[in-house]
This record gives structure tokens, C-alpha cells and sequence, in this order.
């Protein structure tokens, strides 16, 4: 798909994926307007066109305000899906091309090398999708918003932008996984530090997981990997009686990931670096 250009200044795109329907309003109403739009192609399954309106919508949101959570989580939510369908793809690929390579000699055939063109694209398709994210998150959402309340949502976008960063490093960006490791650092450092979320707040928790696993999957560091998760995990666990209803299935959930990845991990050095953690 075309990608969405920003006009910041005009608080409005340039340019839309497709034609906007005909009661569509430009003005006050339009990010309420997208919203809806977004919210209907989430229940359509549409999540190209969840990232294009949710783009567009950045784009009418005042520099002193902030993304809802609700927004939020559409703009994460529609590359996130769009982006792990094509980890997927590329993970099938590849395990494909090594058993073609293993019967290629034996048959006479060349599949190996026409799976390897079309895991080729779908890098390609991968590099653009994670590029286009982090138009977003990097050079429009952690720059536009000044307001002191958007500490939170920047845990989100920093944390967000290390796992752009990571992906295009598993595909093969020898410059991505130190980039990654840096954002993912510098949200951990807001999150606790400036934002003062607990030890359990799910978001902390997430930035963890993810960290953890970029520190073991991409720069090799086990042993760190394993001293930031357990950690995270032992002061989170001390505070279970704390958290709240609405957080409480969030933060067992990342609990329970950060838990197994420390069981492959544990103790770092007797497991094989191919022990990839949940993420």
C-alpha cells in the first residue's frame, strides 16, 4: 500500500489509502470520525487499514494532547498484526528452504533457490512494514507529544520502536539489534524512572519481556537477558497482592511468559543459544 504522508501544520493527511466515504467530515469532527473507522476495520479484520487511519488520526491530534489508550492500542494492534503475519511467513519460509536444500541433490530439483526469492520478498515486505511503524512511533508520536501526562504512552512508543528495530534485526539489519536494545533501555529507564509505574504495571512489564529477549535472541547476552528478567520477575512477584482488577490478567500474563522464558535460560550457560523465549 501507498504510505500515508503526514502534513502536520494542516493537521491532515495528503494522502488516504483509499477514498473516504462520502459522510466523512474534515474539520472538528474528523478524529472521532477515524476512530470509528479504525474500530470498524478492527472488527472487519483490516488491519492495513487500521495503520492508514490510525495514521491519519496521529496526524489531527493537538502536540498538547495525546493519544487515548483506546487509539493507542488500534495503532499498536493493526501493526502488530500485520507485522507478525509476516514473521510467520518468513519463519515457514525459511524452515522450508532448508529441507528443499536437503532433497534438491537427491531429486534434481531447485525448489531451494525459488523458496529463497519468495522469502525474499517477504523480507522486503517485512522491512517496509516495520519502517512504516517507525515513521510513526519514531519520528511522529515520541516527537510530537510534549505534555508531561504522555510519560506513560511513551514507555509505549519507546518499547514499540525497539521492537521494530528488533525484527528488521532478525531479518537480517546488522545495525537494528543495538538500536533495539537502546530504545527498550531507554523505556525500561522511564517507566521506572520518570513515569513511576510499579514493578507489576503491565506496560513495565512488557518493555521487560521484550528487552530480555533482545538482549538473549539478537545481541547474544544470555546472562544479561537472564539477570533483567528474574529480576523483574522476583520484585513483581512480592507485589501480586497489589495489583488491581483491571491490570490483574495483563500482568499474570507477562508474568507467566517472563516465567518460561527464565525456565529455557536457567542456568544460561547449559542452554544452547537457539533457546528462543517468548516474545
Amino acid at each position: 500500500p501507498v504510505p500515508v504522508r503526514f502534513n502536520m501544520e494542516g493537521k491532515s493527511c495528503v494522502e488516504f489509502p483509499y477514498n473516504l466515504p462520502s459522510s466523512f467530515e474534515p474539520g472538528t469532527q474528523n478524529r472521532a470520525q477515524l476512530l470509528e473507522l479504525a474500530q470498524n476495520a478492527e472488527r472487519a479484520e483490516r488491519f492495513n487499514d487500521i495503520i492508514n487511519i490510525m495514521k491519519c488520526l496521529v496526524a489531527v491530534v493537538d502536540s498538547d494532547d495525546d493519544l487515548t489508550t483506546e487509539e493507542r492500542n488500534l495503532l499498536c494492534l493493526g501493526y502488530r498484526r500485520v507485522i507478525n503475519a509476516q514473521r510467520t511467513a518468513w519463519q515457514a519460509v525459511k524452515g522450508q528452504i532448508i529441507f528443499e536444500q536437503e532433497n534438491d541433490a537427491e531429486a534434481g530439483t531447485n525448489y531451494a533457490a525459488l523458496l529463497v526469492d519468495y522469502k525474499d520478498q517477504i523480507v522486503e515486505e517485512m522491512k517496509r512494514a516495520c519502517d512504516s511503524g517507525l515513521d510513526v512511533f519514531e519520528n511522529v508520536l515520541l516527537q510530537k507529544f510534549k505534555s508531561s501526562s504522555a510519560l506513560t504512552s511513551k514507555v509505549v512508543y519507546l518499547k514499540t520502536a525497539g521492537d521494530y528495530h528488533r525484527y528488521k534485526a532478525e531479518i537480517g539489519d546488522p545495525h537494528a539489534g543495538k538500536v533495539a536494545a537502546d530504545y527498550y533501555k531507554r523505556a525500561l529507564d522511564m517507566a521506572e524512572n520518570e513515569a513511576k509505574l510499579p514493578t507489576t504495571h503491565p506496560y513495565l512489564l512488557d518493555v521487560v519481556l521484550n528487552y530480555s529477549v533482545c538482549l538473549k535472541e539478537i545481541l547474544r547476552d544470555t546472562n544479561q537477558a537472564y539477570i533483567l528478567a528474574k529480576s523483574t520477575f522476583d520484585q513483581a512477584i512480592k507485589k501480586l497482592e497489589e495489583i488491581d482488577d483491571a491490570s490483574y490478567q495483563d500482568t499474570t500474563l507477562y508474568l507467566q511468559l517472563i516465567r518460561d522464558n527464565l525456565t529455557l535460560w536457567n542456568p544460561p550457560s547449559s542452554h544452547s543459544s537457539r533457546s528462543k523465549g517468548h516474545h
